[in-house]
């Protein structure tokens, strides 16, 4: 019995998989998605599901069209833009991204580097259920706020430092599978209750901020002395609450001004399974004989 073996007659799940390979060569997939009515669909899908967009890669109209056309916007998985300060953009082409981001609810990646001031143009009211990844040029401000309690499947967060770190709070019920942090070290406390294990902390790193990461009570109060180390921290009903995520990390990179030798204590009693541990600080230990020698002790305790 004769067989159709023509292409119109292969199934949409092979003609993806024809123009799966050319994903890394995008002049090719939109050569065949305008020449090839049968595998117009199947390259086109595979031609948006990401999508990198700079100034130096000339593309930024890219944003309009997406804008335009919502039909290829649903299609992109993986969208990141980048624009520096040498590149001069009006406020309609942030409204522009706006829409365009408005309309990717299928989103698993998202990076944003534009405008530090521009955060408004994170979509509001879109929940974004599969987005794992999202890291921006935005300090924890609302915009970015309320665009995270949209992202409960995030698991990766990258964000700037805050000139005003008193207004970044996170709420416990944002981004509860968050797995990877890098961003300001103030929000150390907030992210106390998720499950991380890789944190990289930017700005100073305090020692009250890694004792309320604990749920140590009025920690305005407490100081190395009442850090008992090599015992675990005094026991709380908050500390109780968070232990488990905290045995969960094992890469922590942090810089501090604080005496190193108390916060290596602090960080031992927190996060006693820690793997990997890089500690930059700005304070003048070397000059301290006793604090060497404490630091020296902490390190085989730290495993």
């Amino acid at each position: 019995m004769p067989t159709d073996m023509s292409l119109t007659s292969l199934p949409v799940e092979i003609l993806d998989a024809v123009c799966e390979p050319l994903a890394a060569y995008p002049s090719a997939l939109a050569r065949l998605a305008l020449t090839c009515s049968v595998a117009h669909h199947s390259a086109t899908r595979v031609l948006y599901r990401s999508i990198s967009v700079s100034q130096h890669a000339r593309n930024l109209p890219l944003v309009h069209m997406l804008a335009t056309r919502p039909d290829l916007a649903r299609l992109v998985h993986n969208f990141s833009i980048a624009i520096d300060d040498s590149c001069l953009v009006f406020r309609a082409f942030y409204s522009q991204l706006r829409v365009a981001l408005y309309q990717m609810p299928l989103l698993s990646s998202l990076d944003v580097r534009v405008d530090a001031g521009a955060s408004w143009v994170l979509p509001q009211g879109q929940p974004l259920t599969g987005l794992q990844h999202f890291a921006c040029s935005f300090p924890l401000d609302a915009h970015v706020c309320a665009f995270l309690s949209q992202t409960p499947s995030l698991r990766s967060l990258q964000i700037e430092e805050s000139p005003r770190l008193d207004t970044q709070v996170l709420p416990d019920t944002h981004v509860p599978l968050l797995d990877s942090y890098t961003g300001p070290a103030a929000l150390l406390p907030s992210l106390a209750s998720r499950p991380l294990s890789t944190m990289y902390l930017t700005g100073d790193l305090r020692i009250e901020d890694v004792l309320q990461a604990a749920g140590a009570p009025d920690v305005g109060r407490l100081n190395s002395e009442s850090i008992s180390f090599p015992n675990t921290a005094p026991k709380h009903t908050a500390c109780e609450g968070t232990a488990r995520a905290r045995k969960m990390l094992r890469v922590f990179s942090a810089i501090t001004s604080a005496p190193p030798a108390e916060l290596l204590e602090a960080l031992a009693a927190v996060y006693p399974d820690l793997a990997y541990l890089q500690l930059m600080t700005t304070c003048a230990f070397w000059e301290a004989p006793d604090m060497v020698r404490v630091i020296r002790q902490m390190i085989p305790v730290l495993g």
